[in-house]
Parts: structure tokens; sequence; C-alpha cells
């Protein structure tokens, strides 16, 4: 799967496999990273977490949704 210079969804993302895809993704070059997930508080704290990782080389969004 070629991810550099890609957007990616995750659906889940704040925790456990999502979480680590999210964090893959940022290192191997997307250009977006969309992370969805249930818990507001938890989806913040890896919202923050990506955006330190990124560095403002991948741009980061999050949201609270039940899917």
């Amino acid at each position: 799967m070629k991810i550099k210079g890609n957007s990616i969804l995750i659906t889940g993302g704040a925790s456990g496999i999502g979480r680590l895809l999210g964090l893959i993704s940022i290192r191997k070059g997307a250009s977006a990273v969309i992370v969805w997930d249930i818990n507001p508080v938890s989806i913040a704290k890896v919202k923050q977490e990506f955006e330190q990782e990124a560095k403002g080389s991948t741009q980061i969004f999050s949201a609270v949704v039940d899917v």
C-alpha cells in the first residue's frame, strides 16, 4: 500500500492498532491523517500526539464519531 502523499482515514484510531497505524502513516509521509474515535478524551490526546510526531509535515484531523 502506498502511504506517502496520500490521505489516510483511521476509524477507532485513538488506541491500539488504529493509533499505531496513524503513527506509521505519519512516519511514512502521509499528506494527511484523519482519525476518528468514539472517545472524546482519547481522540484529543492522540491528535496532540500525532501533531507532535508530524512536526508540521502531515496534516492531522480528528473527529468524535460512532461508526
